[in-house]
């Protein structure tokens, strides 16, 4: 995978949002991965992420530039097939312990609700989206399930 390589449009959409968001480049974007601010990941070998932020509860706060000028806050971290670092470097997405911890968190997590332990990985990432799109303020949720269809991403 090579970096993605920004319009000047693209690159002020991602400026923005770190700006308003003080977003420091070193900043860890989830707890229990080495993923970083500015990591270009690529998600379930279809398309390709720039991550802006994150939470302690998994979220990656993205930006996906073919898709125009989306941003989402979702659970990413399960579905990344490939990931380059700011530098260039090619690195894993976990260290060794803690892909172990949450493996085990995903193994309690099904345990839990067997529904999902046997749902196809396409429609987990799909329902996983729809559930970023309903996060975003109400006046952008249009918009953003317009962009998914037209990107096939949606029914």
């Amino acid at each position: 995978m090579d970096r993605i390589v920004l319009t000047a449009d693209q690159q002020a959409i991602v400026d923005n949002y770190r700006t308003a968001n003080n977003v420091q480049l070193t900043d860890v974007v989830v707890d229990g991965t080495n993923l970083v601010v500015d990591d270009h990941l690529q998600v379930d070998n279809s398309w390709t992420v720039i991550t802006l932020s994150g939470d302690q509860q998994g979220q990656v706060i993205s930006y996906i530039p073919e898709w125009g000028d989306l941003i989402l806050n979702i659970d990413l971290v399960d579905y990344i097939t490939d990931r380059i670092g700011p530098q260039g470097q090619i690195m894993p997405i976990h260290d060794p312990v803690q892909a172990q911890a949450r493996t085990a968190a995903v193994a309690a997590k099904a345990a839990k609700n067997p529904k999902h332990a046997t749902e196809p990985h396409k429609e987990s990432l799909r329902r996983a989206l729809k559930e970023a799109v309903e996060k975003l303020p109400h006046h952008e949720q249009k918009h953003a399930r317009e962009v998914l269809r037209d990107k096939g991403v949606l029914a």
